[in-house]
């Protein structure tokens, strides 16, 4: 549970422990403090007794680990005290081979947010010293498996804690709508409202369409298409090689492509426009807003580009233009076993659900492995290895705004799921012996497949369909069979997945519920399926409906502050009372005779009789 490596500073506190044992414990006291965003702070409070201080506390220094700095060193009780702290972005950032830490945040109500924080043990603690963790939760505790000890903190001793068990502690707050939560709502409101979830697959090399249970199949393209991305917004770009096989005099091989160009298809529309027109681009995978394309370029004839590859480039859809996104940098010159229709250095494309960031394998020969990177768009020198010294390759599957998950191969075709943190640069392993995963669209959970060793085939077999739930935390098999080519719905609930019937020998597209439930068979004789959605009205784009509904909420909104206005106006007179008016005192006529003043209607002076005017 202490967030060092085992190696050294959990090393060092039991051999601190084994020194004082016999006069006295070692006391360890952790805190963390979490925001409502999930960031914070954490301290580690270590105490030695102050007899073997001057031996022991240099030591402790000297392994503590990178990011946990000393804020603080005391004395107290006859212990030496000394105080290590950090700061995190996400919690997770404290993720090691001990704990795993999961924290996420909910609506609860409509003025109200709940916040969940877990910690996993997943290994036996194997601590002969008391181990507090205190952890302080943004608003105020609802449940928790340890101590409540105050209205926002709860306590746990991990003193002999076993591996699986679960610290977990649930807190809520009021939460004005924001701006963030708003336009959530109005999009998943709109969403439903104007689209229309299908799935998209391949059937005889053939693009082929159908609804979310699987009926009104229809075909969308006539000729051999390979490979195909498919945007959120029902959009479709796949490429149509045609590969021509010659051979030498000597026997050899040599292979030409032709059309090798990229192409884009509309669903809702059934427009359809070449892209490119070089017979050089494959591999394109559409953003998730349908508006950009990422694809491999290659140069049959440039030996100064290695194994064909001449880069990625980038290609914006609305105003056709492309430009290079990366340049591939030559190890060394194109070998003579390179197979020329298949060979490219990137591959592998993966875009991240803003469109911001992109997720790519590079390979420049036979004997350099694979290796994945990381890139912004708009950051072309941005480029990132990540999971170096994992393994012998790095395939990549799925990756979320701020999470990658991604495989590395073993021996005999096994591999390894791993999640990699964007805020943190970290990776913690996800699952052993699986096959391939995805994320859900709100990342708060992936799907992924097992594997188990064949002995028959003496290779790995993918086996068996499961789900992890809340960002890394219980595993549940949903599925057992052979399922792979996975792909969850817009909102969560559904997951897709291929399988090979042995027994009538044919691929057959399967759905089932992330949770188990409602397993049904809904295409056969086909392949790789990937969801989608089709705007249900064509006469105007979503875009501008979309526009038009906030307009029209903006001139609602003005004219309810408006009638509110006048509202509080009336209320306000309505409420202050009405004071009688004062009677105006008509001025007498003062008579120019003798000065006396008379009433206003007199004729006549009471003083004189002298006739008024």
């Amino acid at each position: 549970m202490i967030h060092f490596k085992r190696s050294s500073f959990l090393r060092c506190l039991l051999l601190i422990f084994i020194i004082v044992t016999l006069s006295s414990c070692l006391e360890v006291k952790q805190t963390i403090n979490i925001n409502k965003d999930g960031s914070g702070d954490a301290t580690l409070e270590v105490a030695v007794q102050q007899e073997w201080a001057s031996q022991l506390i240099p030591k402790l220094k000297s392994d503590s680990p990178k990011g946990w700095n000393i804020i603080e060193e005391k004395k107290r009780e006859g212990k030496h005290i000394i105080v290590f702290g950090r700061k995190f972005k996400d919690v997770s950032e404290l993720n090691d081979d001990e704990a795993r830490y999961t924290f996420f945040s909910e609506r609860k109500g409509f003025l109200k947010k709940s916040y969940v924080l877990e910690i996993k043990q997943l290994k036996s603690s194997d601590m002969p010293f008391p181990y507090e963790v205190t952890i302080k939760m943004p608003g105020s505790i609802d449940e928790t498996s340890g101590n409540k000890i105050s209205s926002n903190e709860a306590k746990w001793n991990l003193q002999g804690l076993r591996r699986g068990t679960k610290l977990t502690v649930k807190s809520s707050a009021l939460a004005l709508l924001d701006f963030a939560s708003l336009k959530e709502a109005f999009n998943t409101s709109f969403n439903k409202v104007f689209y229309r979830e299908a799935i998209v697959f391949l059937r005889d090399g053939n693009l082929w369409v159908m609804d979310s249970d699987g009926k009104n199949q229809r075909q969308l393209t006539r000729g051999g298409v390979r490979e195909f991305s498919v945007s959120k917004n029902g959009k479709i770009v796949f490429s149509n090689p045609k590969t021509l096989v010659s051979r030498t005099d000597e026997g050899a091989e040599i292979f030409k492509v032709e059309d090798l160009d990229l192409y884009i298809l509309d669903i809702s529309t059934g427009s359809l426009q070449k892209l490119t027109n070089d017979n050089r681009s494959r591999s394109g995978v559409i953003s998730p807003d349908g508006t950009k394309i990422v694809f491999e370029k290659a140069d049959w004839n440039d030996p100064d580009y290695g194994c064909c590859g001449k880069g990625t480039w980038l290609f914006n859809i609305k105003d056709k233009s492309e430009k290079e996104l990366l340049k591939v940098v030559p190890i060394y010159n194109k070998p003579s076993w390179v197979n020329e229709a298949e060979w490219f250095a990137d591959s592998k494309f993966l875009w991240s659900l803003d469109g911001k960031k992109l997720s790519f394998v590079r390979k420049f020969g036979k004997e350099v492995p694979l290796c994945t990177y990381l890139v912004e768009i708009d950051k072309p020198k941005s480029v990132i290895q990540i999971g170096k010294g994992l393994g012998d390759a790095i395939v990549p599957h799925d990756i979320h705004t701020e999470k990658l998950l991604f495989g590395v191969s073993k021996e005999n075709y096994g591999m390894d799921l791993y999640i990699y943190s964007m805020r943190s640069g970290k990776f913690s392993l996800l699952q052993k012996d699986a096959g391939t995963g995805r994320f859900s669209p709100n990342g708060r959970r992936i799907a992924f497949t097992g594997a188990k060793f064949s002995v028959e085939s003496y290779a790995y077999v993918i086996a068996d369909l499961y789900v992890i739930d809340d960002n890394e935390s219980d595993k549940a098999k949903i599925y057992s069979g052979e399922p792979w080519n996975l792909s969850w719905s817009s909102d969560g609930k559904k997951i897709l997945f291929q399988q090979y019937n042995r027994n009538i020998k044919n691929e057959e597209i399967w759905i089932i519920g992330f949770n188990g439930s409602n397993l049904k068979k809904i295409a056969d004789n086909a392949s790789s399926p990937e969801w989608t959605s089709i705007p249900r009205i064509t006469f105007v784009t979503p875009e501008i409906a979309k526009i038009i509904i906030l307009a029209v909420i903006a001139v609602a909104g003005i004219l309810f502050a408006f009638g509110m206005v006048l509202i509080a106006r009336k209320a306000v007179k309505a409420a202050i009372p009405k004071l009688p008016k004062k009677e105006s005192k008509q001025k007498g006529i003062f008579c120019s005779q003798c000065g006396k003043e008379n009433a206003a209607n007199a004729n006549f002076c009471t003083g004189c009789g002298q006739k008024l005017k």
